[in-house]
């Protein structure tokens, strides 16, 4: 580097190190107009996984900034989960939450154990405070400790009939207590009844099972609680899973939103009755469709079911690109907002990165498919051609560990890449890298290349969907590769580990992407999204109590010259004061996709059938069943939707009418059409 070029960094450095120094005063002056809506919080997801990953940390960062601003709220999990206990106090340990502001529950823990009476005990075969504190007689062949293979502490105590068939199974947690007991059919060999205990003794809940011959597995009969009240009975566990949350909404009279993190919970939410004063929302964390931007994940199917049924008051993106995405599938909606990502800066003591590493390439990635960890691994085998000094280090845990390592050794690359485990301090790898790498195959939005670009590490990353190009803008702080391009990925890491004046620059300039997913403005889009959640479901009431007692049917259809006509007739008055807009929407049964819409003008409406856009639609969703509804809408696009149904004397025959090949009359009397393919 020669002495202008020198200069030209000096200068670069001052200038950015200024702005970064006014941006941080203008976001440290005070905002009183901006608050939290004052009501109770609850972000609910599956379980807390050991080694949790970006969805955990992104919903305790939320609990905790939250609590920043003298806002509770509570972690709701329902798992059953034996170390609960455990992974809350080393959460609160670590000062991850405020356990004064946020509450992490569990339905076991938190609700099932506290608010039952037992009527029953169990008497375990070793009554000690801590199983490990048995002496345990090896000979009896009855009998098989089964011990963690780590701590060597004991886990599960098999117990078998004289015939060797299990009888039962006692299983303990890592304090040593029994928590569960399974027993075993002597004819099938499944468990048939499991015992939830509490104390070592109490048994709180009972789980009955019945064995499917024909598909030779078990099926869970019911759920016997002892609760205070007397004995609950609950037929699935989706029924035991609502029984809390109703609990949880007539606590009080409170305002309460209840915010889905995990797809898999949003049957347990969105079907659930709900009262005026709570609020049903859901956070997207990951890619919505499969391969085709049309085809919806199954994982999303409830979600967009209930946004059809209006149960859903509010849907949060954290990138623009795929809420952009969204509403061009399933059309406008005034309930999807933009609350993106941030990371807790107090931790990150950001530093001049030239201190990095020079040979240290890193990369922050659970070892799953998803994460694509395969393809970083391959694109060494070309990098240490140029620079054999290169080390590629990956931190995290999971099921393609064994693959990968055969996968290093298959390649010679065993002392060039290195599976590194689990990380506590991600921050201080990120520090001394020379850069980061990001290869998945979808994503929510990367936490990883948050964390990156916060600790000034530029960051090479595939152009996949979420975040990727968002968060590194190309040969500005990184590079943006084409997706599962080995050998461009390769030579993109070459030329940033050779040149020293880039990296320097790719460094400065992560600071300038850090400012926009900073604090101030988390809070600034939270607060935003949730009041207008508020006034839209406000506005949607009003709409709803108004169209109460209208209700439309289909009277008339008719086909002329490839146009549809449909005749519509009215039950009720709509005030005239009041401004609605009518319109026809048809939605894809299978994708919930918003094909068309069109305007209701003196009940008639009429569209071209065989018009390029719809059939455009229909081809590009893969269109089946076309389910019409009847949408009234404000100025606002504030909106509530029914099914149109069929007047009885209209489109009895089977299969479609032959008035147009397509339209036919549902099971419940409702509008649709069957499309031929």
């Amino acid at each position: 580097m020669d002495n202008n070029e020198r200069l030209s960094v000096l200068i670069r450095k001052w200038f950015n190190k200024h702005r970064r120094k006014t941006l941080k005063n203008n976001q440290s002056q005070p905002q009183p107009h901006l608050q939290i809506p004052d009501m109770d919080y609850y972000f609910i997801t599956g379980r807390i996984k050991e080694k949790y990953g970006g969805m955990t940390k992104s919903l305790l960062l939320r609990a905790k900034l939250f609590g920043l601003k003298n806002i509770s709220s509570h972690f709701l999990t329902f798992s059953y989960d034996p170390e609960f206990s455990r992974k809350v106090k080393g959460i609160i340990d670590k000062q991850i939450v405020n356990p004064k502001m946020t509450k992490i529950q569990n339905m076991y823990v938190d609700f099932l154990i506290p608010n039952s009476k037992p009527e029953e005990q169990y008497h375990p075969s070793y009554h000690p405070d801590n199983i490990n504190e048995v002496v345990i007689d090896h000979e009896d062949p009855s009998v098989r400790f089964i011990r963690n293979e780590q701590t060597n502490q004991i886990e599960m105590i098999e117990f078998f009939h004289q015939n060797q068939q299990m009888e039962k199974r006692e299983e303990y947690n890592t304090q040593g207590q029994l928590h569960k007991v399974s027993y075993f059919s002597q004819e099938t060999g499944k468990v048939y009844q499991e015992l939830f205990i509490y104390e070592h003794t109490y048994i709180y809940m009972k789980k009955e099972y019945v064995h499917l011959e024909e598909e030779s597995k078990n099926k869970l009969k019911e759920m016997i609680w002892y609760a205070q009240e007397g004995i609950k009975t609950f037929k699935n566990e989706k029924a035991l899973r609502q029984e809390w949350l109703m609990t949880i909404q007539y606590k009080n009279d409170r305002k309460k939103l209840f915010l889905v993190d995990s797809r898999k919970q949003d049957k347990y939410v969105f079907q659930l009755k709900k009262r005026s004063s709570s609020y049903f929302s859901a956070i997207i964390h990951s890619k919505h469709y499969e391969t085709e931007k049309t085809a919806l994940r199954s994982d999303y199917n409830e979600l967009f079911t209930q946004i059809r049924k209006q149960k859903v008051d509010a849907v949060f993106f954290i990138t623009e690109e795929q809420k952009t995405d969204v509403v061009k599938q399933f059309g406008h909606q005034n309930i999807f907002f933009l609350t993106p990502h941030t990371l807790d800066r107090s931790s990150h003591q950001v530093q001049d990165h030239y201190m990095a590493d020079p040979h240290k390439v890193l990369m922050m990635a659970r070892l799953t498919k998803i994460k694509n960890v395969i393809d970083a691994i391959r694109s060494f085998q070309f990098v240490i051609k140029e620079v054999p000094s290169a080390r590629l280090e990956i931190f995290g845990s999971g099921p393609q560990e064994k693959q990968l390592k055969q996968e290093i050794k298959k390649l010679n690359l065993e002392k060039n890449v290195f599976l590194k485990g689990f990380t506590q301090k991600p921050d201080v790898e990120f520090r001394t890298a020379r850069m980061s790498i990001s290869t998945s195959v979808f994503e929510g939005c990367p936490l990883s290349i948050m964390e990156s670009i916060v600790n000034n590490c530029p960051v090479i990353t595939y152009n996949y969907d979420y975040g990727a190009s968002t968060l590194v803008k190309n040969e500005f702080n990184g590079f943006v590769v084409e997706q599962y391009e080995v050998k461009q990925l390769a030579n993109k890491i070459i030329e940033l580990l050779k040149n020293d004046e880039q990296h320097q620059i790719f460094s400065e300039n992560c600071q300038e992407i850090a400012e926009i997913y900073s604090i101030p403005n988390y809070y600034e889009n939270w607060i935003t999204a949730l009041h207008k959640m508020i006034e839209v479901r406000e506005k949607r009431d009003q709409i709803q109590r108004m169209m109460k007692p209208i209700h439309f049917k289909l009277v008339d259809i008719s086909s002329k010259h490839h146009v549809l006509s449909l005749d519509l007739q009215i039950e009720g008055v709509i005030e005239k004061r009041k401004k609605v807009i009518l319109e026809l929407v048809g939605y894809d049964r299978d994708n919930h996709a918003e094909l068309f819409s069109k305007k209701v003008e003196n009940l008639k409406v009429s569209f071209p059938i065989g018009h390029a856009f719809i059939k455009a639609a229909l081809k590009r969703n893969k269109t089946k069943y076309v389910d019409f509804y009847m949408r009234m809408r404000d100025e606002e696009f504030n909106e509530i939707t029914q099914r149109l149904p069929i007047a009885e004397h209209l489109l009895n025959e089977k299969g479609v009418s032959k008035v147009d090949g397509v339209s036919y009359k549902t099971i419940k009397g409702n509008y649709s059409w069957k499309l031929n393919k």
